[in-house]
């Protein structure tokens, strides 16, 4: 089973990019001093920073291992490494968490260096029925573990 928000992190990229050049071209059509010249500069420092940290994150179970990527949405690389890859029997408990659209998984697993050791992911744009198939398949790895 595979779940992503790249759709959504990808029209939210372009969205950000698209409102970057129509601010840019807007301000510089009007801009008449150093105010408007800095505003300009600061939106658009706001903005460029915004366009790269957005990530794509696609989880992903297949058999008995858990693998998480983060990506980002502009990028075309055919394979992307993965950013957690666990196997089930690692996976000591979980806790999942939503507030206002960010959702955060934490992950506590038995390592043979450390007992509890935690890991948080945190998944934006993800929705309500993507955060119960997420809930649902740590439910079953818990459960068949």
């Amino acid at each position: 089973m595979k779940i992503s928000n790249y759709n959504f992190t990808r029209s939210l990229a372009f969205c950000v990019t698209f409102s970057v050049l129509i601010i840019s071209l807007a301000f510089l059509t009007i801009s008449e001093g150093l105010i408007s010249d800095l505003a300009l500069i600061a939106i658009g420092t706001s903005m460029l920073f915004l366009i790269f940290r957005i990530q794509s994150v696609s989880y992903e179970i297949s058999g008995n291992c858990l693998t998480i990527r983060k990506f980002h949405p502009f990028t075309s690389r055919k394979f992307n490494p993965p950013c957690v890859e666990l196997p089930q029997s690692s996976i000591k408990n979980y806790h999942l968490s939503n507030y206002l659209g960010l959702t955060t998984l934490t992950l506590r697993i038995n390592t043979h260096r450390k007992k509890n050791y935690l890991i948080r992911i945190y998944f934006f744009g993800f929705s309500t029925s993507q955060c119960r198939k997420i809930q649902s398949s740590l439910q079953m790895m818990k459960v068949s573990g």
